[in-house]
């Protein structure tokens, strides 16, 4: 298997677990780079990852997972988006705010949170902010005109963590309308 953690940079390397179907560990190993190649025997097995650390030790692991889902990176470390949900039309002639919610993220400190305009021709970053809590209300939006919008959440790590980035490539879309201009 080659394995590759393309969404997430730590500073000081993972560690992989495999154990086959009799709960035994199988594969036990530490690599420096997001992206290494194990030889498994066959058979059904799971997995699951680690980041560690400044001080040595596994700062966080993801859960247990088939090895042969192939789903590395986003398991753990990247917040899922529910409200608004994906399409869904906003009229602001009614509404004095728009909630945003998503799953917290353990050991998380914060999360950065960024609106993009969707235009013809790429999108336009409106409106960004560092927030403690899993949940916005965004009450002041005169940045956000009407059309169609995209919203991402990523989660910050405490730098003993190592965890340097983690890349979201989940987003939803919204529209946002006024029936009374």
């Amino acid at each position: 298997y080659t394995i590759s953690l393309k969404d997430i940079e730590a500073n000081y390397g993972f560690q992989i677990e495999i154990k086959n179907d009799l709960q035994s560990t199988i594969i036990r190993k530490k690599f420096l780079t997001n992206r290494f190649e194990l030889d498994v025997p066959n058979g059904n097995h799971k997995f699951r990852f680690g980041i560690f650390g400044n001080n040595g030790e596994v700062y966080i692991w993801s859960g247990w997972s088939s090895l042969t889902d192939n789903q590395f990176a986003e398991i753990f470390l990247v917040p899922i988006l529910h409200s608004p949900e994906q399409n869904n039309t906003l009229d602001l002639s009614y509404v004095d705010s728009i909630e945003f919610k998503w799953s917290k993220i353990n050991r998380a400190i914060s999360y950065n949170f960024e609106i993009y305009h969707n235009k013809t021709f790429g999108e336009t970053l409106v409106y960004r902010t560092e927030i403690s809590k899993n949940s916005l209300t965004l009450e002041n939006y005169d940045s956000l005109a009407e059309g169609k919008f995209t919203w991402q959440v990523t989660a910050n790590f405490p730098v003993e963590s190592g965890i340097r980035n983690v890349y979201n490539s989940k987003r939803k879309s919204f529209f946002i309308y006024l029936s009374q201009k």
